[in-house]
């Protein structure tokens, strides 16, 4: 048993040790300390909890006044970057990592505040590290949502490469920021939804982060938390063999809040659910401020906890001996079992998304049943009616009444567990359906077939007239459809172009005004005409495409800005164009092709990093230079030629782009496409006669444009 001036004297020497560490810009493990001296609690951990509360304010105020009083504390990348750096003000280091140095700067083109991170071994760093900082600023750049941060610009000094970033006002860590504010349960549960919601999109946009942690997840001063340091994050949209600059084996991210499969090396297992189980052990930790397992000793120790150490949110507040209060609510079992469910040692006992693990924690929050616990009867109508607590006590008051109530009591069940059935089938179907897109577009067709496929299978499971169930399997019968085509499988294609028109035509019966349900009948129009064109039918799918045309403009006339019906329209008159070709109409032909290049021109302008609207401005260029290299004159070979000219200008900045892989397929599509006609034009020139031009049989075709 230690003195008590000899236990104070201890406490405050590691107090002082925290301190520094902070100070140096290095991360501290609050739990593995707290684990480390038993003998010091509970006084270690109040004064703890303290430090947490103030040392960031009194940190930086401290190396502010350093830095300004003791030039000889100044560091030396920080002296390098105000010297070099002029686009910039450098103000301050606000992090450090294994890959890199934060900084805090002032914008000068902007004036805004920025955070500028820069490589740490800089002009030394091995290839390896430059790839993986450099795969960092593009998976960032990927993602545009609010809560991750933004990338605002890149470049080098002196071979030294730096991002600049959004800067997270007055931001902290998320555990700081709980224990500042001290949130209640409650509110650590909506706070934690928003970060969820961030990592499904970056989940959605094809982006494993993999090392999740309090200090990864800031909260800014107006309440909203930030995901950033994408250092460690997999691509899932490539070959991981390429991609993946992790080895088979190698464990990566920070170890207290790795999954099992990442704590045992298994490379190979790591997916969105590991991602999942890192949430899991931030949301116990921020719940019970301390993390599900014993994290001090040796590596093999703590490993070994986090695949065998069943965690315990009751036991864990039994042990802290938490009290309930107003701010902080005693956590029940519905709460508990979404926890664990998300810290599931098994991937496939976790939350399959973490869109379901936001959905969980919402149904939580409004009163709901929870998918985490188990469905039984008496579970969700005692949910249910704690939900309707206020009418079925008034109901009491009669015994006709409270008949009543239970009566409705069983029916609101039953719709509860409809409704929580379809919404989790809606959000699967619709992951599965952007992840096949994602598929599609990279080139991986027979992937996103797969996936496409999975929709239906899914939609068979949940027969059902629920308009977000109809609205996405439409989606997986119009891209298996349209990928179809593609592949002139036309007995595939037909099949789910008529299931697509058929959902298309019942959507648009229930409600014609909405003009969602009119998009899909119009998308669903343009595979007939795409079909009755595969079949050498062009008066009909001129016809087709004429009439998807008209309707499309109604629907820009009450949307003109509408990005997506904009490009709609561009791939409706390209269609067109392509039909009234093949009809010798080329008047017609000319006038579609150049409508389609003044649209996608104009979306090109409006937003240059959006991969799709270049290819389809190359393609639409590629169809103009096409057109004019099978005319009669010398002058329609000149103006060929400036149109093939621009053509692949446009290409070589699309194959520049960061996003380019998003659309690989149409790049190299659209490459070989563009090669073929400058081939052909110089061969028609070769054989023209000055001053007049001949026509040469076999022109190349140019492509649909799908």
């Amino acid at each position: 048993m230690l003195a008590s001036g000899e236990k104070l004297k201890r406490i405050r020497r590691i107090a002082g040790e925290v301190v520094n560490t902070r100070r140096e810009g290095c991360v501290v493990d609050y739990m593995a300390i707290l684990h480390r001296y038993p003998e010091l609690m509970p006084e270690l951990g109040d004064k703890l909890s303290r430090l947490k509360a103030i040392e960031l304010a009194a940190l930086r105020a401290e190396s502010a006044d350093a830095e300004s009083h003791d030039p000889s504390r100044v560091d030396p990348q920080l002296e390098f970057l105000r010297k070099n750096m002029t686009e910039c003000e450098i103000l301050e280091r606000i992090d450090y990592g294994g890959q890199g140095i934060v900084y805090k700067a002032l914008h000068r083109p902007t004036k805004r505040t920025v955070a500028l991170k820069i490589l740490l071994d800089g002009g030394l760093a091995s290839e390896s590290q430059r790839r993986r900082f450099a795969r960092e600023v593009e998976l960032i750049a990927r993602l545009q949502h609010p809560n991750v941060v933004a990338v605002h610009d890149t470049g080098e000094i002196e071979g030294r490469p730096y991002v600049i970033m959004e800067f997270v006002d007055d931001g902290l860590p998320i555990d700081d920021f709980v224990q500042v504010h001290e949130l209640s349960t409650r509110q650590v549960v909506k706070l934690f939804e928003t970060v969820c919601r961030a990592v499904q999109a970056a989940h959605q946009n094809g982006v494993l982060h993999r090392d999740l942690k309090p200090s990864n997840l800031l909260v800014d001063g107006a309440g909203q938390p930030h995901v950033l340091d994408f250092g460690l994050a997999k691509d899932l949209t490539v070959d991981g063999r390429n991609e993946d600059l992790s080895i088979t084996g190698q464990v990566v991210g920070t170890l207290p809040y790795m999954s099992p499969e990442q704590a045992a090396g298994q490379t190979e297992s790591v997916d969105v659910r590991s991602d999942i189980y890192s949430l899991g052990v931030v949301l116990y930790q921020l719940l019970v401020d301390e993390l599900p397992y014993p994290v001090d000793g040796d590596r093999s120790t703590v490993v070994q906890n986090i695949l065998t150490v069943e965690p315990s949110l009751r036991k864990a507040i039994s042990r802290r001996r938490i009290q309930d209060s107003d701010s902080r609510p005693r956590i029940d079992d519905d709460l508990e079992k979404i926890v664990l469910k998300a810290l599931a040692k098994e991937p496939g006992r976790r939350y399959q998304s973490v869109d379901a693990l936001a959905d969980d924690l919402r149904r939580y929050l409004v009163g709901d049943a929870v998918y985490a616990k188990s469905a039984s009867r008496i579970y969700l109508l005692r949910k249910t009616a704690r939900k309707f607590r206020i009418p079925i006590a008034v109901g009491t008051t009669f015994v006709f009444l409270l008949i009543s109530a239970l009566v409705a009591v069983t029916i609101a069940w039953r719709g509860a567990e409809r409704v929580t059935q379809l919404a989790n089938s809606g959000l699967e179907m619709g992951s599965l359906i952007k992840l096949g897109s994602v598929e599609r577009d990279g080139g991986r067709v027979d992937q996103a077939v797969a996936m496409f496929k999975q929709v239906i299978d899914m939609a068979k499971v949940v027969p059902t007239q629920d308009r977000v169930i109809q609205s996405q399997l439409f989606g997986a019968h119009y891209s298996l459809a349209m990928i179809f085509l593609d592949r002139n499988i036309l007995i595939d294609a037909k099949l789910h172009t008529d299931q697509a028109v058929r959902l298309a035509e019942h959507l648009h019966e229930i409600d014609s005004a909405d003009a969602k349900w009119r998009q899909h009948l119009a998308n669903a129009e343009l595979l007939n005409g795409r079909l009755a064109f595969a079949n050498k039918n062009y008066e009909t799918s001129l016809a087709i495409f004429e009439r998807v045309g008209k309707l499309n403009r109604e629907l820009l006339a009450l949307e003109p800005e509408n990005v997506s019906l904009l490009s709609d329209q561009g791939a409706i008159l390209g269609l067109h164009g392509w039909a009234a070709r093949r009809l010798k109409r080329f008047d017609l032909s000319l006038h579609s092709y150049t409508e389609a290049y003044e649209i996608y021109s104009s979306l090109h302008t409006r937003d240059p990093e959006n991969p799709s609207h270049l290819v389809e401005l190359v393609r639409s260029e590629s169809k103009l230079s096409n057109w004019h290299v099978v005319q009669k004159t010398a002058e329609h070979d000149e103006e060929a030629g400036l149109w093939l000219d621009r053509a692949e200008s446009h290409l070589k900045e699309l194959r520049g782009s960061p996003r380019a892989f998003e659309r690989q397929r149409d790049v190299d599509q659209l490459g070989d496409e563009l090669q073929k006609n400058r081939a052909w034009l110089v061969q028609k020139l070769s054989r023209d006669k000055p001053g007049q031009s001949q026509p040469v049989s076999g022109p190349p075709l140019d492509s649909t444009g799908s």
